[in-house]
């Protein structure tokens, strides 16, 4: 007779988040570059070309600032690495839909949006009509939208999203870091 303790692992990785893949087409991010696409094993990756308006395969690399299309071959989980992130990216779009990064809209307060003579933040590029509020993602064969003003950190990680521009314009950071996003420490639960 005397007291047990119960010990629970939980696993934490801070350097990696999961993506489920299926034998349908889903949306999804990266944080950091990937250049051995051999990790997703023959799966079709694709995506858009802003400037065509047209799908493209994806061969050689994945990189932070695009939003992609995946279809795996089987059901599979890959780690996906959570690495440094380019605070000088930007992308152009142009009018119409864009397919934009989740991670540049999990930091949605440090973006800036410029139609090559005006830049303003996304609250204001918003408000003078530049774009949609809604950002859209695909999930579970149905499309979902979320308000770009209110995402949180949960509603973005390993999303791409669609976002309807007004006009041509280019996303980039205002490079005013208040929180880098690899560090994801704040998104785990804590034990108390």
């Amino acid at each position: 007779a005397g007291n047990q303790s119960v010990v629970q692992s939980i696993k934490y990785s801070i350097n990696t988040f999961p993506l489920n893949l299926t034998n349908k087409w889903r949306m999804f991010a990266v944080n950091s570059e990937i250049t051995d696409l051999s990790i997703f094993n023959g799966a079709d990756i694709r995506k858009y070309n802003h400037s065509t308006g047209q799908y493209e395969t994806v061969t050689d690399k994945l990189v932070p600032d695009e939003g992609y299309w995946v279809k795996a071959t089987q059901d599979m989980e890959l780690d996906l690495p959570i690495g440094d992130f380019d605070q000088t990216q930007s992308v152009a779009y142009n009018e119409g839909f864009g397919l934009v990064s989740g991670y540049f809209l999990k930091y949605q307060n440090q973006l800036k949006l410029s139609d090559g003579a005006t830049t303003k933040n996304l609250t204001e590029a918003i408000n003078a009509g530049w774009l949609k509020y809604m950002a859209y993602y695909y999930d579970n064969d149905v499309y979902n939208g979320l308000n770009l003003l209110s995402m949180t950190q949960n509603d973005v990680l390993g999303r791409s999203f669609w976002i309807r521009l007004y006009k041509p314009l280019t996303i980039s950071f205002d490079g005013s870091w208040k929180i880098p996003p690899q560090q994801l420490t704040s998104e785990i639960p804590k034990i108390n």
